[in-house]
């Protein structure tokens, strides 16, 4: 997403929200359910979410490998 054009909503009654910063000093919401994780973040133009089922560490694995050009 663009970052002006950016609107989520995210149930907050079955869910837990945090936040986390990875080594490289980028932040995460992230956004937790019983069955998937959601990492929200960006990089000053654009708003990346990635959603997954896989555990935690994967799922940042993938936002840290993920690139702009």
């Amino acid at each position: 997403y663009t970052k002006d054009a950016y609107l989520s909503n995210y149930d907050n009654e079955q869910s837990t929200f945090e936040s986390y910063t990875d080594e490289n000093g980028q932040e995460y919401l992230v956004h937790n359910t019983d069955h998937d994780h959601t990492f929200i973040w960006d990089n000053g133009k654009y708003i990346f979410e990635i959603c997954s089922n896989l555990d935690k560490q994967s799922v940042l694995e993938l936002c840290e490998s993920t690139k702009t050009n």
